[in-house]
């Protein structure tokens, strides 16, 4: 990631995810309680109802994911909504691509942090690191995002489903 061009892309990434939650949560305005459980959903913090949640971020990548730990520290209801797998460009490299994680003196706002230097490792590094805070994706795709009710939003996915939430991330590495 960003290895020809001598640009540190994959800590970046991870510094996005994480800053663009920051930023949300410094809104005047918004609220930041204690970490939520894992939700499913449909369901809000309490689980019951089909309310809007915090956060919906789109996509399962270094930035998504670095945005979803994120969120989970912050005490944010979210969603990751993810079209094919997490993860799927760093899976997706050459078996035992060298990723370089470089500058080692950069460390990325956030919890997800990388020091793995093999595709194998650095995905095993991460999925970890996600899995111990109880983050979890969704397969689906959105279509759309469009405004919902009293000032949200709503992402529009595959199938008619509608999502609403107060805000959203895309997180779609393009």
């Amino acid at each position: 990631m960003g290895d020809l061009s001598g640009v540190p892309l994959l800590k970046f990434a991870l510094d996005g995810g994480a800053r663009a939650v920051l930023a949300i949560v410094a809104e005047p305005g918004w609220r930041s309680g204690t970490p939520s459980p894992p939700l499913t959903l449909g369901t809000d913090a309490s689980g019951a109802g089909s309310g809007p949640v915090d956060l919906v971020i789109l996509g399962a990548g270094v930035a998504g994911l670095s945005a979803a730990v994120e969120a989970r520290k912050q005490g944010m209801t979210f969603r990751v909504i993810e079209s094919a797998v997490p993860l799927a460009t760093l899976i997706n490299f050459p078996k035992k691509k060298p990723i370089f994680t470089y500058p080692t003196t950069m460390t990325p706002v956030g919890d997800l942090q990388v020091s793995a230097t093999i595709k194998e490792a650095l995905v095993d590094e991460l999925e970890a690191q996600v899995q111990a805070v109880g983050v979890t994706t969704r397969s689906d795709r959105a279509e759309r995002i469009g405004r919902g009710t009293g000032g949200g939003l709503t992402v529009h996915l595959a199938g008619g489903e509608k999502l609403p939430a107060r805000r959203v991330i895309v997180a779609i590495g393009r």
